[in-house]
């Protein structure tokens, strides 16, 4: 196995501006630090945790702790924390948690840090137990939040109204006035603050918001029924005649595209279908999906980076990062029909 040493010799530098750089040590320009890595590449070169983490004091690791992985996006959020966490020299221990887990959330805390993690990033954790913000709030290890966190805590944010507002407003401009939301069977409290953002961005631009519990297109993680699917679409439309239909995540827009197509609705000539997250997914269904695109990679990045400053002692934002989403026009909005 290739060593610093190695590098070194490589490269013809020093062994102290190898081991440097390699640890991300800022002062070297771009020119330098692309030799080093590039010679740690083809050597193979894989640094050694434990050694870093018995010459430093350090476990070299941070926790996640979130709810399961019920969603494309989250997953895609998970890889985003863990690739940079790689980046910083630290591997990442995830902790989920579910609604069917017969363990509490702050198990899964205590757990963490037993394993001595050098900090813990919660992520998605809207309906977090006192007991677990406890444990957080009295640990004694750098704590910092994605997409929530409790007030004035160091958090990252996503700020999916403003991408809302955009695609109601797209919509309004096509001509559109009455549209249906659809969503998944998920926790009620995150399908009706969904729902809020959507009625919002709809009072907003002139827009009549359908929205029925009843619209569920099942399980998110799981398979659906065609015919569900079909049954909601149908009843929905039969009700309400909406031009337009919005669905929560782009999974929910694919569902819903495959349904009005078999229904017998041209797509976007007789109604319009948009989804939310931009996720690979949108861009396969012909026509491609118009979707907002939700920030998942930088968002995630930049928790790691909160997170290091802390365990760092380096200056935080005096503000929590934001990022706003964004809409993506593509095939399947068009006017309204008349």
């Amino acid at each position: 196995m290739a060593t610093i040493t190695d590098i070194a010799k490589a490269t013809g530098m020093a062994r102290t501006t190898v081991a440097e750089i390699l640890r991300n040590k800022p002062g070297y320009n771009e020119k330098t630090r692309q030799r080093v890595l590039a010679a740690a590449k083809k050597l193979n070169y894989q640094p050694n945790y434990l050694s870093k983490a018995l010459a430093g004091g350090k476990s070299m690791t941070i926790g996640l702790v979130m709810s399961s992985i019920t969603t494309p996006v989250m997953f895609s959020k998970v890889l985003a924390i863990e690739s940079k966490a790689r980046e910083h020299g630290y591997l990442t221990y995830l902790a989920g948690w579910g609604e069917s887990d017969d363990r509490d959330m702050a198990d899964y805390i205590r757990d963490l840090m037993a394993r001595r993690v050098d900090g813990i990033i919660a992520y998605h954790l809207y309906d977090l137990p006192d007991n677990a913000i406890e444990m957080l709030n009295s640990a004694n290890i750098p704590v910092a939040y994605l997409d929530w966190g409790p007030k004035d805590s160091p958090r990252v944010m996503i700020d999916r109204q403003p991408g809302i507002d955009e695609l109601v407003g797209h919509l309004a401009e096509l001509g559109h006035h009455n549209v249906a939301f659809l969503h998944t069977q998920e926790d009620r409290d995150i399908t009706m603050l969904k729902a809020d953002r959507y009625e919002q961005a709809c009072d907003k631009h002139g827009v009549t918001l359908n929205f029925d519990p009843d619209w569920c297109l099942g399980d998110p993680a799981q398979s659906t029924d065609e015919d569900v699917i079909r049954n909601v679409l149908k009843e929905a439309m039969a009700k309400h005649k909406p031009t337009a239909v919005l669905c929560p995540n782009d999974q929910v827009a694919g569902l819903a595209i495959g349904g009005l197509l078999d229904l017998g609705y041209k797509i976007p000539g007789d109604v319009s279908v948009a989804g939310f997250d931009d996720m690979p997914v949108a861009q396969i269904p012909r026509p491609q999906l118009t979707t907002v695109r939700q920030p998942r990679g930088e968002a995630g990045s930049a928790v790691v980076d909160l997170l290091m400053a802390m365990m760092h002692d380096k200056p935080l934002p005096e503000y929590p990062p934001v990022f706003p989403c964004r809409l993506l026009v593509r095939q399947s909005t068009g006017k309204a029909p008349q």
